[in-house]
């Protein structure tokens, strides 16, 4: 995969993994957030995404997640923001 990746929050289950899911199955890089480590998030591992935990409550881990996605990406394709809470 050589295409610009694209940024989607909360793929750790519900709409956010079937949607990255899709994305990698069509072989679009993918990076993901993810606040709970759920075993399903090895199957997009193993699809080549670039995981990382974040949770947007936490500005430390937000800024932080960011600072290590641009080390790791010059450029991004888009962001798809799905991370919500769910009370």
């Amino acid at each position: 995969m050589t295409a610009d990746p694209i940024l989607i929050t909360g793929v750790g289950k519900r709409a956010g993994f079937h949607v990255a899911r899709a994305f990698l199955h069509r072989r679009k890089p993918v990076i993901g957030t993810y606040r709970t480590r759920y075993p399903r998030l090895e199957e997009l591992e193993r699809l080549a995404a670039d995981l990382y935990h974040c949770d947007f409550d936490r500005k430390d881990e937000f800024y932080l997640v960011i600072s290590d996605i641009k080390a790791r990406h010059v450029r991004m394709r888009g962001i798809i923001h799905i991370a919500s809470q769910w009370h």
